[in-house]
């Protein structure tokens, strides 16, 4: 948050926010909120969860099998 040398407005970088909520404490006109950036993620618990999540986002009919045909044959991408 930059506060300004006179009266202007407080003027705050979303780039460089923490999310710690003290710029919503000490506004005076109560005039921001805090709002979730994106849903919190959580990693997937073995390898194979992994490969599976991953092959779940490509594009394509065979991408998953041919994903899980690489982890069980233990070859790398």
């Amino acid at each position: 948050m930059t506060l300004p040398r006179g009266d202007g407005p407080a003027e705050i970088n979303p780039d460089r926010c923490i999310g710690c909520g003290l710029c919503v404490a000490k506004c005076p006109s109560a005039a921001l909120r805090l709002a979730r950036r994106s849903p919190e993620t959580v990693p997937p618990a073995t390898e194979e969860d992994l490969q599976a999540e991953i092959a779940a986002r490509k594009k394509g009919p065979w991408a998953r099998r041919r994903m899980l045909a690489r982890v069980v044959l233990g070859m790398r991408q």
